[in-house]
């Protein structure tokens, strides 16, 4: 495809590329050029960060599953530390009170004690 010989013929070009980056018609024929690529270029960005996160998710995915059948995966807290740290040590206390719920249990039904 040559490349547009006029301006009308540039803004004609660029219609398919603004259509993909979410411009209508009417929007598009009331920008400046300048605004239709700043939205194109915008676009581009996005689809960049959006494909590369799909890669890093793809590659943690093989990184994990390889754990797994290697028997080295951890549990989903500690494996993911920096994203689940919050919620990792609510777990951890929540598992603590159960266990001392249980030791109490036990060490009252010993003594033949109830509930309270």
């Amino acid at each position: 495809m040559a490349p547009p010989e006029t301006l009308a013929e540039f803004i004609e070009s660029m219609i398919p590329y603004a259509l993909r980056a979410g411009v209508n018609l009417h929007d598009f024929y009331a920008m400046t050029p300048a605004e239709v690529i700043l939205y194109i270029k915008s676009y581009a960005d996005g689809e960049e960060r959006r494909i590369k996160r799909d890669a890093a998710n793809a590659y943690n995915t093989a990184v994990l599953v390889n754990k797994a059948f290697s028997g080295k995966l951890k549990k989903l807290y500690d494996e993911f530390e920096s994203l689940f740290g919050k919620e990792a040590e609510e777990a951890a206390l929540n598992q603590f009170k159960a266990q001392m719920m249980d030791f109490a249990a036990g060490h009252n039904s010993q003594r033949g004690g109830g509930d309270g």
